[in-house]
């Protein structure tokens, strides 16, 4: 019995070990998720103020959508006017845990709705 001793407290230190290595791995994900979706977030509201402004010019349009993405913590890197239909993409800075700062980028696109607009 007595090669045995410590055997559990290096599994106990490997198991702790293991732990941490998932909760730091998760808190990375969630970070990179929750940036994903905030640059998402951005994008949508740039794409739908710019769609209101489609009419007063690309130029107006794409500026409001450059200040909508800005309030929003993002940057518009791409905004494109096709007949009524605005698109836009947005990135931002995301400081990932155990990683870094990257970035996350979305796309959206906004318009009109087909067929009068009303919803049945």
């Amino acid at each position: 019995m007595g090669r045995d001793r410590g055997s559990v407290t290096v599994l106990v230190v490997a198991f702790i070990a293991a732990l941490w290595l998932a909760v730091t791995a998760a808190a990375a994900y969630g970070g990179a998720v929750l940036g994903r979706h905030q640059a998402g977030t951005a994008a949508d509201l740039a794409a739908l103020a710019a769609a209101v402004h489609v009419l007063d010019g690309e130029s107006r349009a794409c500026s409001v959508a450059s200040q909508v993405a800005m309030r929003n913590g993002g940057v518009l890197t791409s905004c494109r006017i096709g007949g009524e239909d605005v698109e836009v993409k947005v990135s931002r800075s995301v400081e990932i845990a155990g990683v870094g700062l990257r970035t996350a980028a979305a796309r959206a696109r906004a318009g009109p709705v087909e067929g009068g607009g009303a919803m049945p």
